[in-house]
């Protein structure tokens, strides 16, 4: 698939192969998976090493080939997975459309027209976040989230950054964002840092910006901000339930029989999340697995739970493929878990009991800390670690889900 070709071929490359081609390290005897892809119709998938990295890392990126005057032109389309084949696809045929009218001088050659275009705007960073919302928001699962991603960006970033260039930005303009609230909104800055990363990712892949994007962590940008170590507020966390404390509070709530009651059980026994667990819906169960789709899943990554005898014990609705139904259809209200949590025992939260699952594994098991952050969905390790992880490891995440089952319906042997 390397090289030149047949601009008439189409659609050569498929998404899985994207998607794994350069993930892991090639073994001795493998041919190196750097260098130039074509799918046709002046579309290639180029992989080059990661600048700056000692460890094995590529980055992908979309160029849109083609020849002008006797040369060859390169004109970068975007970075994937940003930018994913079918928009690659999209890109590339408007391109087309633009090489083909230019060559019978009816128009203007596709780098051409994008330099002109360029010239005809001012990119500051509102500007950039202005045009990403339009085009990205339509991803996010729920209205709540589109609203955090533009407050938080015209509360913090926009006032010191947002009528600059983003080709102008630097890590000391990134680092006047995150200050003020590096210690005490930790969280807070850590998803500032995030969507201001993406909004130039953006940027970067529109030609707005060239170069390292000054946003990204491994610039050095967490070497000119503060230690949390040293932090003197404390991190808020939900307040959970000790985890002694819960075979007591699963007894109780098993004796009660209404939906709430049920999603709440349900909820502690697979340690997910409040709205993963409404918006469950009976297409998902897979055997003995519950496969919640990567569009309902914070990190936006598929995630399968393994489901006890007890958490399938309870799946006995289903409502208009919604296994836990709300009163006026649907799926069952945001504040119905919550409700019943203070009713039970006030001050506790739904989200507490992804707490009281942590605890229980660091404190009454010698299973290995990562097995739980991956019951949880978290991400563990950094990159390069998690693309030499060939597993999810279900299996064991398996085995400390039955064990954590019987712990909470105080079933151990």
């Amino acid at each position: 698939m390397k090289g030149r070709l047949n601009n008439s071929a189409r659609n050569i490359l498929n998404a899985n192969w994207v998607k794994s081609v350069g993930e892991k390290a090639p073994l001795p005897n493998e041919k190196s998976p750097l260098g130039l892809y074509a799918d046709g119709g002046n579309l290639y998938l180029q992989i080059q090493r990661a600048r700056g990295e000692y460890n094995w890392r590529v980055n992908k990126s979309w160029i849109f080939r083609y020849y002008h005057d006797g040369r060859q032109r390169r004109m970068g389309i975007g970075p994937y997975p940003l930018i994913g084949l079918s928009e690659a696809r999209e890109r590339a045929g408007s391109h087309r459309k633009e090489l083909e009218a230019a060559k019978y001088g009816q128009g203007v050659y596709p780098l051409e027209l994008r330099r002109k275009r360029k010239t005809a705007v001012r990119p500051t960073f509102t500007w950039c976040r202005e045009r990403y919302l339009e085009d990205f928001s339509s991803e996010w699962s729920n209205d709540k989230h589109r609203k955090q991603w533009t407050s938080t960006l015209t509360r913090y970033a926009d006032p010191i950054i947002g009528g600059l260039l983003v080709s102008e930005l630097t890590k000391q303009d990134i680092v006047e964002v995150l200050k003020p609230i590096w210690l005490t909104k930790p969280e807070t800055a850590k998803r500032t840092r995030q969507r201001i990363k993406r909004v130039l990712d953006w940027a970067k892949a529109a030609d707005y910006l060239e170069g390292e994007n000054p946003a990204a962590l491994d610039t050095g940008l967490d070497l000119l901000l503060p230690s949390r170590n040293k932090r003197t507020s404390p991190v808020k966390h939900h307040s959970a339930l000790p985890y002694r404390d819960l075979p007591q509070f699963y007894a109780e709530l098993t004796s009660k029989t209404s939906v709430s009651a049920r999603a709440l059980a349900f909820t502690i026994l697979t340690a997910a999340r409040t709205n993963e667990i409404r918006q469950m819906r009976i297409e998902e169960l897979d055997g003995t697995d519950w496969v919640i789709p990567a569009k309902r899943m914070k990190a936006g990554k598929e995630h399968r739970i393994h489901l006890t005898q007890p958490a399938k014990d309870l799946l006995i609705f289903n409502v208009g493929g919604w296994l836990w139904p709300g009163n006026r259809g649907g799926s069952l209200s945001n504040m119905a878990m919550l409700k019943l949590c203070k009713t039970m025992r006030p001050g506790i939260t739904v989200h507490g009991f992804r707490s009281t699952f942590r605890d229980w594994v660091a404190e009454d098991t010698d299973v290995d800390g990562d097995i739980s952050e991956l019951c949880l969905a978290h991400t563990v390790g950094s990159e390069v670690e998690r693309a030499y992880r060939r597993s999810d490891l279900l299996a064991k995440r398996r085995d400390l889900l039955e064990r954590w089952a019987a712990f909470v319906t105080d079933s151990q042997p």
